[in-house]
């Protein structure tokens, strides 16, 4: 249970002129010599995140509190930050089944063949986040993503800068640009984040604004 959070009101760091196109080649270039990463490298990668998350989470707390002029700590514990433990929990324990190949039917016309589904990671996901659950609906997709064996870029929102810098700040400490990045800036960085050729892209947010 956190102790009451007091805001953090120091000015954010947000990333104007990120150089999207370079982020991304980066990814392009990682995710085509380790297209298939393994299972223990997959949950490895979401525990490295869940920890990121266990150790900051009081400066999580703080940004989000302070971004949103006052939010309390314990909806952020249990919107946010428990939401990521119940999902990696989660998907530690059937990621192994999920990559399993799995059989299925074939028409007799087609006999004697035989037909395998085989999951296969998609590349580079994007992820557009939202102001309201600026953690939630930015880290859990981005661990899914990663569980699923891609590389990731996040572009958090502009209506969330406290939290966007710092987030920006521990993903660059934890983790190499060509596997998981943030980028931050206003709407017009957002629209050029959303046209960049992902090979899958999620968003959360409007229907205006989508």
């Amino acid at each position: 249970t956190p102790e009451f959070y007091q805001p953090n009101l120091d000015g954010n760091c947000m990333d104007t002129k990120p150089d999207l196109s370079h982020r991304l080649e980066l990814q392009r270039k990682a995710f085509a010599s380790d297209r298939f990463p393994d299972l223990k490298t997959r949950i490895g990668r979401i525990e490295r995140l869940l920890e990121m998350t266990r150790k900051n989470a009081r400066s999580i707390a703080e940004a989000i509190c302070a971004d949103f002029g006052n939010r309390s700590p314990y909806e952020t514990l249990v919107s946010e930050l428990m939401q990521l433990e119940s999902a990696v929990r989660h998907t530690r324990k059937h990621l192994g089944r999920w990559m399993r190949p799995r059989r299925r039917a074939t028409g007799l016309l087609y006999f004697p063949a035989s037909n395998v589904l085989q999951p296969q990671p998609l590349g580079v996901v994007g992820i557009i986040g939202a102001w309201n659950y600026p953690f939630q609906l930015s880290v859990s997709p981005a661990m899914e993503a990663l569980a699923a064996g891609n590389r990731v870029m996040i572009k958090t929102s502009e209506l969330a800068p406290r939290f966007a810098a710092l987030l920006a700040q521990l993903i660059r400490e934890e983790f190499d640009e060509s596997l998981l990045t943030v980028v931050e800036g206003d709407a017009a960085v957002a629209a050029a984040f959303a046209a960049l050729p992902f090979d899958h892209l999620l968003f959360t947010g409007s229907t205006r604004v989508g």
